[in-house]
């Protein structure tokens, strides 16, 4: 089979144990999908040519990392082959994000977004996916499938502060949740709420009115606070809300920017989007 389809084969097996979340490889093996054309692709190519290279000298460090700050006594073959393992996948896929965007997504499928959002984190490897725009759009609408997911505003907001707020410093990176600004760019603030549901009347139009005018609040407190200079809200939303954005946008706009009732709101912005980029 030749050692590029050996390698590929094996780290499918260790990412449907590590991504899947399975307390054994026999699971694992059961679940594991495999995608064979990526096998025989992989067994025409050289070791150390390509992408496998990478996937030894992590592996090889994290080994050592495991050998070197174990004290002897608690070393085991488990422990050894774990560091192997993680090493292993962790290399592999930081060269080669671009190839494995498919096959993540196909996990959050499986078994949602959640644990192999996390796993990525955990492999220190995550902003090798964030960073590209086809895993973005393909994690944000796996999340927005999965409303029960209680950390979906921060994950989406992570996504998107590697697309359209890349040049922004994002505030919440530093441990700072639930304060009046997410992202800061040349003395502007941007508040940024997701929201699955907008509307353009009736009661779900006042619950997203309720929460903007929240938003606009905080942002006020922000620049009174010296925080910022002038204010956005960013209010996210899900591709099939798309079609009522611009009117939905247009009312916020005229409930609050443009009305005299409510002074310290002037100078602040309203933005509706889907932000995928």
């Amino acid at each position: 089979m030749g050692v590029g389809a050996v390698t590929d084969f094996s780290l499918q097996i260790v990412l449907e144990y590590w991504m899947g979340g399975h307390e054994s490889f026999a699971t694992a093996w059961e679940q594991l999908d495999v995608n064979w054309w990526q096998v025989f692709s992989s067994a025409a190519e050289a070791l150390w040519e390509n992408k496998y290279g990478s996937t030894l000298l992590s592996a090889f460090s994290d080994v050592m990392n495991y050998l070197t700050s174990t004290p002897q006594e608690e070393i085991s073959a488990a422990g050894f082959g774990q560091s192997l393992a993680l090493g292993a996948i962790s290399g592999y896929l930081g060269a080669n994000a671009a190839a494995y965007v498919g096959q993540i997504g196909a996990y959050m499928t499986k078994y949602g977004p959640q644990a192999p959002l996390s796993r990525l984190r955990e492999l220190g490897i995550h902003p090798f996916f964030f960073s590209l725009a086809d895993f973005r759009k393909i994690a944000i609408a796996k999340l927005w499938l999965n409303p029960s997911f209680t950390g979906r505003g921060v994950a989406l907001e992570e996504l998107v502060s590697y697309g359209r707020y890349r040049n922004y410093t994002w505030v919440n990176a530093a441990g700072e949740l639930n304060g009046p600004l997410d992202f800061l760019l040349d003395g502007t603030g941007v508040q940024l709420k997701t929201m699955a549901e907008i509307a353009v009347s009736g009661p779900r139009y006042s619950s997203v009115k309720s929460k903007v005018k929240k938003g606009l609040k905080q942002l006020k407190r922000a620049i009174d606070d010296e925080q910022c200079q002038t204010g956005r809200l960013d209010v996210m939303i899900p591709e099939s809300m798309d079609q009522i954005r611009q009117e939905v946008q247009e009312n916020l706009r005229r409930e609050f920017i443009g009305n005299t009732n409510f002074p310290d709101f002037q100078n602040l912005e309203i933005v509706i989007g889907t932000f995928k980029e």
